[in-house]
């Protein structure tokens, strides 16, 4: 089944507004043998979409995306 961004905005829970969001992440080494969390994170609707390291800037982009969507 095909889903378009248009039908992604219009679905909604009780008049709630949601985000649709799609995380990856995966560890890579870094040398010495030690490994880092590494992450891809991408808004569907907006297209938005950033590589992070740390769960700070998962936060970060999500707090980026809510104030974004409010403001529309």
């Amino acid at each position: 089944m095909l889903v378009t961004s248009h039908k992604l905005a219009s679905l909604s829970q009780n008049g709630a507004h949601s985000q649709l969001l799609v995380f990856r992440a995966w560890q890579e080494e870094i040398g010495a043998g030690q490994m880092e969390w590494r992450g891809y994170v991408h808004h569907v609707l907006s297209g938005e979409a950033r590589y992070i390291r740390s769960w700070v800037e998962l936060v970060e982009f999500l707090d980026f995306i809510i104030k974004k969507e409010s403001q529309s």
